[in-house]
């Protein structure tokens, strides 16, 4: 399309005062005035050119034949704040930190955390909480404890792969975890999406009740009516330790990582793991000696909506500046 570009003029008011003298009065002259012709920019590809003039809020052309706008817009986002704070009506079941909290549709999806009261002591939970909310006020519904459910739990699955374990790999299977990465993306129906859970920190009996971190990567599958249909994915990767290698040629998890998902212009999804901390037992090591390093990594893998698979994990060529958590 070729740009059309409209002149624009503007009257320059160019007024002239005479002072008769210290005490004498003022008088005003005839108001001078000049023309000066300016190029108007009135398509999308000048927007960014600095000098533009015209926005266009839909797609059709102006009806005067004399400003001959081309066909475009450009959207003008309105700039908003922050309303108070407002506290819901409807606490959780119990209290809990170290969660991961995504929302699909018209509902929020509280997974994992650290809990105070489980009864097997590790402090951890497999609990995936679910409550839904008002759209137009953002309100939960209901007013009690009970409107969270918590029906589609996480899964055991292999958290490590620690030789050092006394354990077979039927021993390396837990549910509970905390402090683990999750994202989610919606998916064509609405309220419909998927969950990514990666990682986080663990504790095995088969392993002396070491906290380390978890290797896993669970994907939950939601449909329209917020039921999750659980599946695993590929191990967390490994990022590079001080000397620039793995550090084990085992897979090590890490917890506290930051995660995204990402739809792009072409319709792919990518699942991006940043950063994080990691704590394993590195092979050799008898008992329960831990080391804890925080990584500058960063990974991603893409997402298969046609098979609901997650490809392999990639490093990406450009990690953090530091590592952090």
């Amino acid at each position: 399309m070729l740009q059309q570009r409209l002149l624009r003029r503007i009257r320059l008011v160019l007024p002239v005062i005479f002072l008769v003298g210290l005490f004498a009065p003022i008088s005003v002259q005839p108001t001078n005035a000049a023309i000066i012709d300016e190029d108007l920019d009135n398509t999308l590809d000048s927007f960014g050119e600095g000098a533009f003039y015209r926005t266009a809020l839909s797609s059709d052309r102006a009806t005067e034949a004399a400003l001959k706008d081309a066909t475009g817009a450009v959207q003008l986002a309105p700039s908003g704040d922050l309303l108070p704070w407002g506290i819901s009506t409807v606490p959780l079941p119990i209290s809990v930190a170290n969660a991961g909290l995504v929302g699909l549709g018209n509902r929020l999806f509280l997974i994992g955390g650290s809990v105070d009261d489980d009864p097997e002591g590790d402090g951890a939970t497999n609990a995936v909480w679910t409550a839904e909310f008002n759209p137009a006020t953002g309100q939960l519904l209901g007013d009690t404890t009970e409107e969270w459910t918590d029906d589609f739990s996480l899964p055991a699955v292999e958290v490590t792969r620690d030789t050092d374990c006394d354990a077979g790999t039927a021993d390396f299977l837990e549910d509970k975890r905390r402090s683990a990465a999750v994202s989610a993306i919606a998916t064509d129906e609405v309220g419909s999406g998927v969950i990514f859970v990666l990682g986080g920190s663990v504790r095995l009996q088969a392993c002396n009740q070491v906290s380390f971190s978890s290797i896993a990567t669970q994907i939950g599958q939601v449909n329209a009516n917020g039921e999750i249909t659980w599946s695993s994915g590929p191990f967390v990767p490994n990022g590079l330790g001080p000397t620039g290698i793995d550090p084990t040629p085992q897979p090590i998890g890490v917890e506290n990582a930051a995660s995204i998902a990402v739809r792009t212009s072409t319709g792919k999804i990518f699942i991006y793991l940043i950063g994080g901390l990691r704590r394993f037992q590195e092979t050799g090591r008898a008992g329960d000696e831990v080391i804890s390093e925080l990584t500058k990594e960063v990974f991603f893998a893409e997402y298969n909506t046609a098979s609901g698979a997650l490809g392999a994990w990639q490093r990406a060529p450009t990690s953090l500046s530091l590592a952090m958590v």
